[in-house]
């Protein structure tokens, strides 16, 4: 059995909000990166294969490990 996350799951919109924070503060130094590569750095880091990956888990549809 996995174990848990001692955390709260984000939300869907919480995710894309991280993502466009951290473009918005990437273009803002002069660093263009597609959202898409953002969604996915930011499922990396919640430990998720990618961001459909993630998007599924948060819905509760990803199939189980």
């Amino acid at each position: 059995m996995a174990k848990k996350d001692s955390y709260a799951r984000p939300v869907h919109e919480e995710v894309r909000s991280v993502a466009k924070a951290i473009c918005a503060s990437l273009k803002h130094r002069g660093h263009t990166v597609p959202h898409s590569v953002l969604l996915n750095a930011v499922a990396a880091a919640l430990k998720e294969r990618d961001s459909a990956t993630l998007r599924a888990t948060l819905a509760g549809t990803a199939p189980a490990a």
